[in-house]
């Protein structure tokens, strides 16, 4: 939000049921993804809020750079079931 100081926390580690994958989160605590918007945020020229600057195309990127290396990106509620408190960005990658 344009109004508040951004604060974004990255966490890492490697699987505990999956050793051979490492698990990065991006937290950002800001305003939350509506469910409907989850997985269409990712696609070409998609933007969430219109009053923010960008092209749309962020997200498209980040998920075609992880998808070449065989891993996987996904948007998550930082508070389960609760898509106002933030999101948080999980990205699966496997190790080596």
């Amino acid at each position: 939000t344009p109004s508040e100081p951004a604060r974004v926390d990255v966490q890492a580690k490697v699987l505990s049921d999956d050793p051979s994958f490492y698990r990065f989160e991006i937290i950002d605590r800001a305003g939350g993804i509506p469910d409907d918007q989850k997985e269409s945020i990712f696609d070409r020229f998609k933007r969430g809020e219109k009053t923010v600057s960008g092209t749309g195309l962020g997200l498209t990127l980040a998920k075609k750079i992880v998808e070449g290396y065989g891993g996987k990106i996904w948007v998550e509620d930082f508070t389960e079931g609760d898509e106002v408190v933030g999101s948080s960005f999980v990205i699966l990658l496997k190790k080596g």
